[in-house]
């Protein structure tokens, strides 16, 4: 108890003390320094030269650098021959290119200790201010910022020569006493370096050195230090030289132990006199400036003493030494080496502290090299042994000790047992984070080893690039024998996935007494998976594009099989490839059992042959590997359905344990056929796969393919089983297409669905866009594979794309032969394996039997695509009914969709719906693929457009007659329609449907006479009164059309049905136009049994065909024409009446001012004509009109306005008639007599006024000389003009005096012949006494002379007989009884002397009857 009380008494006595210590140091005022200089500790040879100087306050990290002003600078000055050059002020000047050089020479001894120094004032800097503002405030205040004013870091750039060179420098403060300034030492700066930026204190890691750990009998001397950042010495590295002291700076300097010279050495300044460094007291190493480095291995040539000298020199080596790195605090240990004998012997020499690790080349000092390398085994490199088109890179490596790669490999036991181990690089250490990539254990695509080749491009050279891991050998025992690494059997490498980043063929290397030796050559290496080697045999195989590929190879899955039929797999192991392009596009994805991933080759363009490949490796003890080269037997791939991403053509190999052999699948090896999109099987048997390929299509498309079925009769009646899931195995093969499903739509499907078995789903909706690719030799087909079943196919349907770029005209049907694809077969006949006249709507049959499918086909350019509304074939004549033919509709095409234009439409039996071929205007959402923007040209060329029927397998027929109904617009109709029929082998043409219109059924062939028309030839361009204004012409309106049989207009032509070229189809209804529409049918149609002359027909004089279509700007109703198709019944028609309609909605109607009467002639319609026989002239002058003439039928003068307007304009019936007489081309040639007596203007004949106008000449016009004169002239009214006029002919004229005038001129001459015949037989023949003879016979008297009473007849006959002969009677009666001048006369001419003339007086009678017709004529 005594004891502690004393000892408490004693603390508290000494804490007193201090703390009166302290009030008496507060009491006394604190000066802060005012000057921090650098000064040399130890002397140098000649001058310090020092070429940049950094001084901080505080420590290094706090980076407060003293400001260096040419004012603040200090120092004892420099040499007088060079003030400016070397001035202080040159060691703040920020260039290591100049100096401050200390004003010493060589010659005076150079600088002594203390006698130099440079630095700076630093009484302007904010700290020294504010610690001298605080100096007398208590210690709390003033000593922080006091402390803030130590210099803990310094920065010198001084000259490496060892005599301008400081090796200990000291930090000092300057206080100025009234005289001069005292520095007070406050840090020494130990083995400050040269020619490098030296920071002391050092950062960790940028000094390294080594020390001697025995005793040296003389003072250590070290020719060569080499440091290496890498395990194996091969990396070296440079530093400034720094060391303990040279016992002479200038001969035996620390820069002598690094200048690679063997003549020269560093001895350290160490012991004394002749005595050596203890343990630890020497030192030599490399100062980095900032630089942070690491040291794994050192290379060391110790002095040779000479023991043959006179003064034998004492040895200067040790054995062991220990290398060092400053820590940023203190010299540590980083590792020990001792020489193997000596430490074999550890107790004898009292070695306490062991080697780190086993260097078998360190030791035998002096006189050579020593290094800190491994021993034999305990590094493992892998080298490039071919050449790499790039940087190699590598993902992951695994070492095994086991041949067949099992247990754990190399690194990882390592790891596991605490050993450690360094990846191995060819840069060295700069690349060891990547080189620890491949020892990492994640074979992820994001982190690889890259090498560093100086090729082109990155290319590396057999050998140049290389990586390994270097094996920690453990710290030796005394006594125990030299340890060996472990023995490498086995390698699993995974490469990067691009091929000019593999290397295929790789060199195991091993570390080997100091030097690498090859252990193992492993070849055919690939990349992006893991790849085992050595491999055993018969355990890979592999498949390889055995011609160039377009693009990127693709393969979504592939199996190998045992068995010739796919029926058993081949065990799956490890999936291995030569490389991939994407991530995500990795081996495994062609293994997983998804069609939805797939693996995709390196190459973006893979144009050479056999440089992509994919395969499997199976285990090492795979008991399938007894089979061989009979590993693999069949193999089932399913590529890209791009063709740009397929080989069509494969070769597989199997790994016989060194190389890749040929598989003895085939002959060859060589798998052709291949196809995408779904699975595809190799080889296959003969006659186990067909396929139907595209002929003579020479431009790229995409063949839409909906529906196609395979038969094994020519008939296509005993179809073979389906292509599906059910099928017992048989599948759609396809030569590739374009993907239409996305993932969501495939998600909803089974699993493993393809879009190429839509084509065998019997929905005709589901299609797939089958590539058709003939500029890149890729041409399209699709087929089915019947796997072991030898199958005839003799015939197939099929249902192809709509639209001409979607679709094929011909094809050929091609079968396997075991080897490859052949077209002819002698089993086979040409018509079942060549397929032409294809079409895009419908189901194509081919073979076809004659006269098995008609067709129709345009034979006139549409420019807007043709349309069919119905069409109908029979097979007799006029179309009779109960001989209509059907059968399952085919087409050319049709725009899409089908529901509303397929061709079924056409055979549907409703004219309101439609076939619209493929050459129409396709909408923009509709259109195909590479279409979108562009579209497709419209208009169908000459025979482009076709639409038919196909009666079936076993049906023929002839078709002998066709109705039709065409679209009304006329740029969507064929005027000229041919039929053609099957021939066996190709279509071919039967006769021509021409002069057709649309809107209305039309009927070919069509007898002579049975249709009657009348075509549009001008418009009305006049304004009616009461009519709308309007800027824009409307189409062309019939109320009412009837044709006559007579040129009166009264017997009209019964049973007609109209036709036309055209009507209004669509429209968007309003108030004003008929409820009835535009129909060609309202034009003939009768109301309560009299016609109904409101309803019209409404042509459609290009307005066009859809509603939102129509476009009143383009109107255009020259040549629409409407017309009577009267069946079988051959009509004349000599008269029309016509009442166009007048109204007033914004598309119709304007009328014609100008028709044309057409008739059908059988073969075309032809203008309406009556043949005209001009009378027989004897002697006719050139002029004059002899031959027959056929006189047309054009009707001018129509659409005449209603006179009053009783209700409104479009209300008004106006009909009118025209004869043939009323046409524009009815005219003849007048007599002379005529033309003088003529009334030459239209105006003054009634007939001729209604029909050409109020102007103008009519009879005659034109040529006087030819005096042609219209068949309206009132003069020729009761004329026969054409042939066919006889006694039916009754027209009757109105009567005036021209009239009149002109008749007796042209009857009055024959008149007269006639009375002067009958006055002179009459006046010879008839007795003197005839008035009282026949007055006595009309009253039945007796008759004296009995000549009369032989004629017995009733009392009213014998009164007309009297009267029709009475003026002759009374002629006979005055030449016989009258006296006067004229009686004698007219007796001299007929009786002379009053008697019967003699024969010589016949002469007078003969002259009567020529002035008797003279002078008639001359009347």
């Amino acid at each position: 108890a005594i004891l502690e009380a004393m000892a408490v008494s004693f603390v508290l006595c000494l804490l007193a003390a201090g703390a009166f210590v302290q009030v008496l140091a507060q009491r006394q005022p604190r000066i802060p320094a005012e000057r921090i200089v650098l000064s040399n500790v130890v002397a140098t040879p000649d001058s310090w030269v020092v070429m940049e100087v950094e001084l901080f306050f505080g420590h290094c990290y706090e980076n407060r650098r003293i400001p260096a002003y040419l004012s603040v600078i200090q120092s004892t000055g420099t040499r007088r021959e060079t003030p400016v050059d070397t001035a202080d002020w040159r060691a703040f000047d920020a260039s290591i290119h100049t100096n401050w050089t200390a004003n010493c020479k060589k010659a005076l001894g150079g600088c002594q200790s203390y006698a130099a120094y440079i630095g700076l004032d630093i009484t302007d800097t904010v700290e020294y201010k504010a610690a001298m503002e605080k100096r007398l405030e208590p210690w709390n205040i003033s000593d922080p910022l006091f402390a803030k004013m130590e210099v803990h870091c310094v920065r010198i750039f001084q000259s490496d020569h060892p005599d301008f060179k400081v090796d200990r420098i000291a930090v000092q403060e300057g206080r100025f006493n009234g005289n001069n300034y005292t520095f007070t030492t406050t840090q020494i700066l130990e083995a400050v370096s040269g020619g490098v930026w030296a920071r002391r204190p050092n950062y960790e890691g940028t000094t390294w050195r080594i020390t001697n750990l025995a005793q040296t009998i003389h003072r250590w001397a070290v020719t060569e230090l080499q440091f290496f950042s890498d395990d194996l010495c091969s990396f070296q590295v440079t530093g400034a030289a720094m060391s303990s002291g040279s016992f002479d700076a200038t001969s035996q300097g620390e820069h002598f132990a690094f200048d690679d010279d063997l003549t020269t050495n560093w001895r350290a300044l160490c012991g004394t006199g002749l005595n050596g460094c203890v343990p630890r007291e020497g030192f030599v190493g490399l100062d980095f400036g900032d630089t942070v480095t690491r040291i794994k291995c050192l290379r060391m040539y110790q002095k040779v003493h000479n023991t043959q000298s006179l003064i034998s020199e004492k040895a200067s080596y040790t054995t062991g030494v220990a290398l060092q790195v400053w820590d940023g605090k203190t010299w540590r240990d980083q590792e020990v080496f001792w020489d193997p004998l000596i430490w074999n012997q550890a107790a004898v020499y009292n070695i306490t502290q062991a080697p780190t690790m086993t260097t078998p080349f360190f030791g035998g000092a002096p006189g050579r090299w020593e290094d800190t390398r491994p021993p034999s085994q305990f590094a493992w490199k892998l080298s490039n042994d071919d050449y790499t088109r790039g940087q190699w890179m590598v993902h992951e490596l695994e070492l095994y000790e086991s041949e067949t790669c099992g247990g754990y490999h190399l690194t990882h036991m390592m790891a596991s047992h605490g050993l450690p181990w360094n990846p191995l690089d060819m840069q060295g250490p700069i690349n060891y984070d990547k080189a620890l990539h491949v020892f990492d254990g994640s074979d992820g695509q994001d982190l690889a080893w890259e090498s560093a080749c100086v090729g082109m491009g990155g290319t590396c050279v057999p050998f140049e690039a290389w990586f390994g891991v270097f094996l920690r050998a453990p710290a030796p025992r005394s006594g125990s024998a030299e340890a060996v690494g472990p023995s490498i059997r086995c390698v699993r490498l995974f490469q990067h996935r691009f091929r000019k980043h593999t290397a295929t063929s790789v060199l195991l290397s091993k570390y080997m007494e100091g030097v690498w030796v090859d252990e193992q050559v492993h070849r055919y290496v690939g990349g992006g998976s893991w790849n085992l080697r050595p491999a055993p045999a018969w355990t890979q195989w592999r498949i390889l594009n055995d011609g160039a590929i377009l693009e990127q190879w693709r393969i979504t899955e592939v199996v190998a099989y045992k068995d010739p039929l796919c029926l058993e797999r081949v065990p799956t192991g490890n999936a291995i490839t030569g490389g991939f392009y994407h991530h995500l596009e990795g081996p495994n994805e062609a293994f997983d059992g998804s069609v939805q991933s797939w693996w995709g080759s390196d190459c973006l363009i893979c144009n050479v042959s056999r440089q992509s490949w994919i395969g499997m490796q199976l285990a090492v003890d795979a008991p399938d590997a007894t089979a061989g080269r009979e590993l693999m037997r069949c193999l089932k791939i399913w590529q890209s359905p791009k063709i740009e991403e397929q080989a069509f053509a494969l070769r597989v190999e199997i790994w016989n344990g060194k190389d890749w052999t040929f598989s003895t699948m085939t002959a060859d090896s060589f798998l052709a056929g291949a196809s995408g999109g779904i699975w595809s099987r190799q080889p296959a048997m003969h006659m186990t796969k067909w396929r139907m390929v595209p002929r003579s299509e020479p431009k790229d498309f995409l063949w839409r393919v909906e529906e196609i079925e395979f038969f094994m009769d020519a008939n296509c009646s005993q179809q073979i089983r389906a292509a599906s899931r059910s099928s017992g195995g048989s599948s759609v093969i396809v030569s590739g297409f374009k993907a239409m499903l996305n993932s969501f739509d495939l998600d909803t499907r089974p699993t493993g669905f393809s879009e190429a078995e839509q084509v065998s789903d019997n929905d005709t909706s589901t299609f797939v866009f089958v590539d058709h690719r003939p500029s890149a030799n890729r041409p399209a087909w699709i087929g089915i594979d019947f796997v072991s079943e030898f199958t005839w196919v003799r015939c197939v349907r099929f249902r192809q794309g709509p639209l001409a770029v979607e679709n094929v005209g011909s094809a050929v049907m091609e079968s396997w032969n075991g080897v490859r694809w052949k077209e002819d077969d002698p089993e086979l006949l040409p018509t079942e394996l060549q397929f032409e006249g294809l079409g895009g709507g419908g189901w194509q049959r081919r073979p076809a039997s004659r006269d098995s499918m008609w067709r129709i086909e345009n034979f006139e350019s549409v420019p807007q695509g043709w349309g069919v509304r119905e069409l109908e074939f029979y097979s007799q004549a006029n179309c009779r009914p109960g001989t209509k033919l059907s059968g399952e509709p085919i087409a050319s095409g049709y725009i899409p969709p089908e529901a509303d234009n397929g061709p079924h439409h056409a055979f549907d039996g409703d004219v309101d719906t439609s076939w619209l071929s493929q050459c129409g205007l396709v909408p923009k959402h509709l259109r195909p693929i590479g279409y979108e923007t562009v579209g497709l040209p419209v208009g169908c060329n000459r025979s482009f457009a076709w639409l038919g029927i196909d009666f079936g397998g076993r049906s023929r027929h002839v078709v002998q007659c066709v109705r039709l109904i065409q679209i009304g617009y006329k740029k969507m109709q064929s005027g000229s329609v041919g039929l053609s029929r099957w021939s066996g082998s190709q279509w071919e043409h039967a006769w021509t449907l021409s002069g057709l219109g649309g809107s209305s059924w039309e009927r070919r062939p069509a007898s002579a006479n049975t249709m009657w028309r009348i075509v549009h030839k001008a418009r009305k361009f006049d304004q009616c009164s009461g009519q709308r204004s309007r800027n824009e012409h409307r189409a062309w309106g019939i109320a009412d059309l009837r044709f006559y049989q007579d040129d009166n207009c009264i017997f009209e032509n019964k049973g007609g049905l109209p036709i036309s070229s055209g009507s209004i189809d669509h429209y968007r209804a309003t108030l004003l136009d008929h409820v009835r529409g535009y129909r060609a049918n309202n034009s003939h149609d009768d109301q309560d049994g009299s016609p109904d002359q409101l309803s019209l027909w409404g042509s459609n004089c290009n307005l066009g065909w859809k509603s939102q279509d129509l476009d009143t700007s383009r109107t255009d109703c020259n040549g629409d024409w409407i017309g009577l198709d009267f069946g079988s019944k051959a009509v004349e028609v000599r008269c029309l009446s016509i009442v166009q309609s007048r109204l007033e909605s914004r598309l119709c109607c304007d009328p014609a001012q100008e028709v044309e009467l057409q008739r059908w002639n059988g073969t075309q319609w032809l203008e309406a004509t009556w043949a005209r026989d001009p009378p027989v002239e004897t002697n006719p002058n050139p002029k004059v009109i002899t031959e027959r003439r056929h006189l047309g039928a054009y009707f001018m003068s129509l659409g005449k306005c209603p006179k009053v307007v009783q209700t409104t304009y479009d209300q008004e019936i106006i009909q009118e008639e025209r004869a043939r007489r009323d046409s524009d081309n009815c005219n003849v040639q007048l007599t002379g007599a005529t033309k003088l007596m003529a009334e030459p203007y239209c105006v003054d004949h009634a007939r001729c006024a209604a029909n050409f106008g109020q102007v103008g000449d009519c009879c005659p016009f034109g040529d006087e000389s030819v005096s042609l004169s219209r068949c309206c002239c009132s003069f020729v009214g009761s004329e026969p003009i054409f042939a066919d006029d006889g006694q039916e002919n009754t027209i009757r004229l109105k009567l005036d005096f021209e009239y009149a005038t002109i008749w007796l001129s042209n009857v009055l001459p024959w008149i007269g012949l006639f009375s002067t015949v009958a006055c002179y037989f009459s006046g010879i023949l008839f007795p003197k006494n005839i008035r009282s003879l026949v007055a006595n016979w009309c009253r039945q008297s007796e008759i004296g002379d009995g000549r009369l009473a032989a004629i017995s007849c009733g009392l009213r006959m014998r009164q007309i007989i009297s009267t029709l002969i009475w003026p002759w009677v009374e002629w006979r009666h005055f030449l016989a009884y009258d006296t006067g001048f004229f009686s004698k006369t007219f007796c001299w001419f007929i009786l002379p002397n009053r008697q019967t003339p003699q024969l010589t007086d016949l002469w007078r009678g003969m002259l009567f009857l020529f002035l008797g017709f003279l002078f008639s004529g001359m009347a």
